[in-house]
């Protein structure tokens, strides 16, 4: 009876703090460790939920704003699918002081670093990374991904192949983002990785540093819930990851201490402009916090790539226009040098499209210090007032499938994003803390993508000889959720078949 009486409490607290505005009345908050853990019912939304009601959230995309308040776990939350509240707020971050809530970052495991800090350490932080991206890194970048690719044929054995079936493709693209990221970006001496194995499968005394950076990163959130003693138990994954662990941050720390006795200044470019060069050169804070942000990163463009090669397998036509637009940049010599999405609108379109419908991240939260009045549309067009210390969730999968900014949201339409300004890839944020790292990501998976699509037609792989393209998209382009860290398509099989 106790428990019913708080609950009940803790239920009208939450309603009076968001001003009684409709959604979601739940036991658990969707964005705590009990909510995410609980799957989608009747009586849990679930982390994923936002996928799981891409069709019929904020009550049919007739609310820009909706709250979701819990019973028991958890605080009362905004949460918006509207692009236009989203620039309205971010748009004017510094000036409207939101703060994003440290509970709802990964600080506990790197610290304070640009994607969790907020105001002047934020700003602080933004000025150390900035100069890293520099044209030379643009221009190393490109070289790196025509590289690597040629490693990813040789070292899959698809040289003298003239058809590959790949079981799921992320596998491959994931090992080509990161072994890309780790060279060019931080100067890291990855070889290719050996073929994707469970932590079960790994010798603990065979650990690569591309293996480690992997794991590490895949297990982050179990390192901000789990306490440290359990790592020292004897069971054999978890002996992996503690592994893992500490290869990936005794090799980040050398690799700073070489950097700092460099004495390298953060605007020189003889180096190579390695991020973590230009990051060491600009700050004396230890710098090592940003390598896992940037394997983030890497995490995220591989979730993209996947699902942009899962969907050109399924639009053919989509597919041909992409190998048209791309013929025109190779060299004789087979180079192909992509600088600007301005000179591939198609095959930047058809990246941004599937960025769009499997945005990395679920939400993007922010806390309000002040009364902040918002502007919306619907249901009304209208003022809501979102008080001092309430909190907003601007997400990112139901602003993807919303109708209202993006008409026909289940269709794969790359021509959305032609002539479209940067400041409107949603994907990547918006306002002044719109991810640094956009112009990076997209230039290393375009560039990746046109040497695959160069070389190689992508197809379907149906799972019967029936299925149709239509059928295998929502068999398997229809499966999306959680992935370490960031929101990914699921598992996408493909065939590749060399082009004559």
């Amino acid at each position: 009876m106790t428990a019913v009486v708080l609950a009940v409490y803790h239920l009208l607290k939450g309603l009076k703090k968001v001003n009684y505005l409709p959604g979601y009345r739940v036991i658990l908050s969707p964005v705590t460790v009990l909510g995410r853990i609980v799957p989608t019912c009747f009586w849990n939304l679930g982390v994923n939920w936002a996928w799981a009601h891409r069709d019929t959230a904020y009550f049919n995309f007739t609310h820009d704003i909706i709250s979701i308040v819990p019973a028991m776990f958890g605080e009362a939350t905004f949460f918006t699918c509207s692009f236009d509240v989203m620039k309205q707020l971010l748009g004017n971050e510094h000036k409207l002081q939101l703060v994003k809530p440290l509970d709802l970052t990964l600080h506990r495991v790197w610290g304070q670093s640009l994607a969790s800090a907020s105001g002047e350490l934020w700003r602080k932080h933004r000025r150390a990374i900035n100069p890293a991206f520099h044209s030379s890194i643009y221009k190393a970048l490109r070289v790196e991904s025509g590289q690597v690719y040629r490693e990813m044929i040789e070292n899959e054995g698809w040289t003298d192949q003239k058809e590959v079936i790949i079981p799921n493709i992320k596998n491959v693209v994931s090992k080509a983002i990161l072994v890309t990221v780790g060279r060019c970006g931080f100067g890291l001496l990855m070889k290719w990785p050996r073929n994707t194995r469970s932590n079960i499968d790994i010798d603990p005394n065979q650990v690569s540093l591309t293996e480690a950076i992997v794991i590490s990163a895949s297990n982050v959130i179990a390192k901000v819930a789990i306490p440290n003693w359990f790592y020292k138990l004897p069971i054999k994954k978890v002996q992996i990851v503690n592994i893992a662990w500490n290869m990936f941050t005794s090799e980040t720390r050398k690799v700073i201490r070489d950097q700092k006795t460099a004495d390298l200044k953060y605007d020189d470019e003889s180096e190579g402009g390695y991020i973590l060069r230009r990051l060491v050169a600009a700050s004396k804070e230890d710098s090592g916090k940003y390598l896992l942000d940037e394997q983030e990163m890497a995490q995220t463009s591989s979730s993209i790539l996947t699902a942009t090669l899962g969907f050109l397998a399924i639009y053919q036509d989509e597919q041909e226009t992409a190998y048209k637009e791309i013929s025109e940049f190779v060299s004789k010599n087979g180079k192909i040098d992509i600088k600007e999405p301005s000179d591939t609108p198609h095959l930047s379109g058809c990246f941004f499209e599937a960025g769009r419908r499997y945005p990395a991240g679920f939400f993007l939260p922010r806390s309000l210090t002040e009364d902040t009045p918002v502007k919306v549309k619907r249901p009304t067009e209208q003022t809501i007032i979102l008080p001092k210390g309430s909190r907003i969730m601007f997400d990112l999968v139901s602003l993807s499938n919303n109708p209202n900014d993006f008409p026909d949201p289940h269709i794969f339409r790359p021509s959305r994003w032609y002539n479209v300004s940067d400041t409107d890839l949603f994907m990547f944020g918006a306002g002044p803390r719109m991810c640094i790292g956009r112009k990076f990501a997209f230039m290393q998976n375009v560039n990746l993508l046109a040497h695959i699509l160069n070389e190689w037609k992508v197809d379907i792989v149906p799972e019967t000889e029936d299925e149709t393209r239509e059928a295998y998209e929502k068999r398997v382009m229809y499966v999306a959720g959680p992935d370490g860290t960031s929101f990914s398509v699921g598992r996408v099989s493909v065939k590749l078949s060399k082009r004559i």
